[in-house]
């Protein structure tokens, strides 16, 4: 309930009402004072007037004497009966005269009484009006403020009863204040970490794309101290650890167990590219297993190719991995390995065939890398699709140079220059051209194996691409396949300089 405004009570305000009541009062008493002086002067000049009156009171004069009259001079004493008769005639005339003075004097005072009686009623109406009015509004405005009071009572009541309701919060709010605050400071503290990840998430991946690894290693481990369930640092840190962590002698956790484990905690969080970079994990595992064990090793290869192709599926088709390359290319090297690893021409036949399937969607992904296109060129080599193969060398050797023109330090595409310079020599016909390509091939593969931060995981990923294009090249380009050995023994001296696991 609403009070009402003390100020306005309904259409004529209070103090317009309080003002009008005083304002008639007066006018009614001095109304009364002025009538009351007038009646006191007009009273007191009607008695003057009376007094005068008396004043002038008229005495009779007797008539003269019958004997005179009668007798003239020789006017002789009238006889005592008659005396007494003119005397008694005459007192009779001044009672007349004094009996018409009372009556004037009595008929003044009628009128003026008549008169005092007139404005005593006119007066009586005056003060009865005023009196009245007043006691109207009077009574008007004792009731409009007993209405008033009695809103105001219903609100003090209602809003009783509301602090009834906040007395426990009330009495509690000390608690209150400092729970609030405990949770302000433990809010802001959030909320810089928060901002803190987000910084070093986007400067760890400033740092992968110009090879930092280690500057990105260290910042995504702060965010894992912060908070040891980021799922994005996760994927980094495993990522980073499957590629370019160096092994510790005596360490619990070596970089590819710590790596897969990272990966699957990520692929749990709901990251597809987790899930799809533990599925490279997978594979990079199932490929230390022996040759002579084919079927375990085949079995750990079809479980990373599953792993693979399940993260692709969907909208997740065209997912690519922190190097920028196409997951699509991992799920081509299983069905690679598993092809080299199969004794069953048939199974050898369809293996190569789907790692040349997903080598050119990996294409479609990154048109413009030579990673794909690289590998594709060895499969066309292996089917003997000689044309097809230079083609997707030089495409190759293109690609990958433009790729240094932007990351001037990647292993992989000076690997790549190494590789695809080497193998385009074949359509070169001069024999001293050919020679001296050759020779730029073997400085490129120096280059490479020269940088600092290698792994051992990265040499046998590299000695591994070597050995196939050994096994593939044709007996016909023989000063190819004489380089493609020298490189070979070049590159495995450099794999025992690191004491890295040769992958079989």
């Amino acid at each position: 309930m609403n009070a009402q405004n003390p100020g306005k009570s309904g259409i004529v305000p209070d103090w317009v009402k309080r003002l009008l009541s005083s304002a008639i009062i007066v006018v009614g008493l001095v109304s009364v004072i002025v009538l009351f002086i007038f009646l006191a002067v007009h009273a007191y000049v009607s008695l003057e007037r009376t007094l005068d009156d008396d004043g002038e009171r008229v005495v009779y004069e007797p008539a003269p004497t019958l004997s005179a009259d009668v007798t003239g001079a020789d006017q002789t004493p009238a006889p005592p009966i008659v005396a007494d008769a003119l005397r008694i005639l005459a007192a009779a005339e001044q009672a007349k005269a004094d009996a018409e003075l009372a009556r004037r004097n009595t008929e003044q005072i009628s009128d003026n009484l008549s008169r005092v009686l007139s404005l005593l009623e006119a007066v009586g109406v005056l003060v009865g009006f005023a009196v009245g009015a007043a006691v109207f509004y009077g009574i008007r405005n004792t009731q409009e403020t007993r209405a008033e009071f009695r809103a105001y009572q219903q609100d003090l009541d209602q809003l009783g009863k509301r602090l009834k309701v906040y007395d426990e919060p009330l009495k509690n709010l000390p608690d209150n204040l400092a729970a609030m605050n405990t949770l302000k400071d433990d809010l802001e503290s959030r909320l810089h970490d928060i901002r803190s990840t987000f910084t070093d998430l986007l400067q760890a991946q400033q740092e992968l794309r110009l090879n930092n690894y280690s500057q990105a290693y260290d910042l995504v481990c702060g965010v894992l101290e912060r908070d040891p369930d980021n799922a994005q640092a996760l994927y980094i840190a495993g990522w980073i650890e499957f590629q370019h962590i160096k092994p510790v002698p005596g360490e619990e956790e070596p970089p590819l167990e710590r790596a897969e484990r990272r990966l699957q905690q990520a692929a749990d969080l709901g990251s597809p590219a987790a899930r799809a970079a533990h599925g490279v994990v997978k594979r990079r595992l199932a490929k230390h297993v022996p040759l002579d064990d084919k079927q375990e090793r085949l079995k750990r290869l079809d479980e990373a190719r599953a792993a693979l192709v399940g993260a692709l599926q969907g909208d997740n088709d065209d997912l690519i991995d922190l190097n920028q390359e196409s997951f699509w290319g991992p799920v081509a090297g299983a069905y690679r390995d598993m092809a080299d690893t199969t004794t069953d021409s048939v199974d050898r036949d369809y293996f190569i065939k789907k790692a040349v399937e997903s080598y050119q969607k990996a294409l479609k992904v990154t048109p413009r890398s030579s990673y794909p296109i690289g590998n594709l060129a060895e499969l066309y080599l292996r089917q003997d699709d000689r044309d097809e193969a230079l083609q997707s060398f030089q495409d190759t050797l293109l690609f990958a140079q433009a790729e240094l023109t932007l990351v001037p330090k990647d292993y992989y595409h000076m690997m790549d220059v190494a590789m695809a310079g080497m193998m385009v020599t074949a359509g070169i016909e001069d024999d001293a051209a050919r020679e001296k390509q050759i020779d730029v091939s073997r400085r490129d593969l120096d280059r490479a194996l020269n940088m600092s931060d290698l792994t051992g995981e990265m040499i046998s990923i590299s000695l591994g691409g070597w050995k196939r294009l050994h096994m593939y090249c044709p007996d016909e380009w023989s000063d190819i396949k004489a380089a493609l050995a020298q490189a070979i023994r070049v590159v495995e001296e450099k794999q025992r300089r690191l004491n890295a696991p040769p992958l079989a």
